[in-house]
């Protein structure tokens, strides 16, 4: 067993064991309540090809790969 210790201590513990499960049960549901309102910033911020950006508090990841889609349409 891993001793958890220093000052996230708890968080580390919290999310390890009580919602890092949830957050994975429930991918398809955040996505599907998330993907329509990062559509709509990525549309308004005029997201383009050739462009860079930053994704923070990137949610489930959705929006991330949706960006990269946007800024590297030819990307592999």
């Amino acid at each position: 067993m891993i001793t958890i210790s220093g000052p996230n201590a708890d968080q580390i513990q919290y999310w390890n064991e009580v919602a890092g499960p949830k957050w994975v049960a429930l991918h398809d549901v955040i996505s599907a309540q998330i993907r329509p309102l990062g559509a709509l910033a990525m549309d308004r911020a005029g997201i383009a090809a050739g462009e860079r950006v930053l994704d923070v508090g990137c949610g489930i990841g959705d929006t991330t790969l949706d960006l990269g889609r946007r800024v590297a349409p030819r990307a592999p």
